[in-house]
C-alpha cells in the first residue's frame, strides 16, 4: 500500500529556491554561472499593457492585449479592450508561456492596487 498523502508534497521548500544554480544550455548541457534573468525574451511579461500613465485618448498596447479609454472630458465615455489572436497563438507556443502569463498577471494586478491606493489613501 503506498506511503498516504499529506497534501503538501506540491510545495518545494525555500532551500531549493536557490537563483545561483547553472540552468541548462539548449544541448543539455549546464551553463557556468547561469541565473535565471538571462533566459527571457524581451517580451517576456508584457501580455498586457502597462496602466501606470493613466493617460486617457490613447492606445495602450501590450503584446497581445490593448486598451483604449476615450475621455474627452473628466468622465470615461467609452472603454475599448483588444486582443491580437495570432499574437496569442504565437505566444501560447512559447516555452515560457506559463511563466510569462503569470508575471504578466502579477504585473497588472500589482499596478491596479498601486493605482487604487494612490487614489484612495
Amino acid at each position: 500500500m503506498p506511503p498516504r498523502s499529506t497534501g503538501m508534497e506540491m510545495y518545494m521548500p525555500i532551500s531549493i529556491l536557490r537563483y545561483d544554480v547553472a540552468w541548462p544550455n539548449v544541448d543539455g548541457r549546464p551553463k557556468k554561472g547561469g541565473s535565471l534573468m538571462e533566459k527571457h525574451q524581451e517580451c517576456y511579461g508584457k501580455l498586457f499593457p502597462s496602466i501606470e500613465s493613466g493617460e486617457s485618448n490613447v492606445t495602450h498596447k501590450g503584446k497581445v492585449f490593448s486598451l483604449r479609454l476615450e475621455r474627452p472630458g473628466m468622465a470615461v465615455t467609452r472603454r475599448e479592450v483588444g486582443m491580437d489572436l495570432r499574437q496569442w497563438d504565437e505566444c501560447t507556443g512559447c516555452p515560457e508561456f506559463e511563466s510569462c502569463f503569470k508575471l504578466s498577471q502579477g504585473k497588472i494586478t500589482m499596478e491596479l492596487a498601486v493605482r487604487n491606493f494612490a487614489v484612495f489613501p
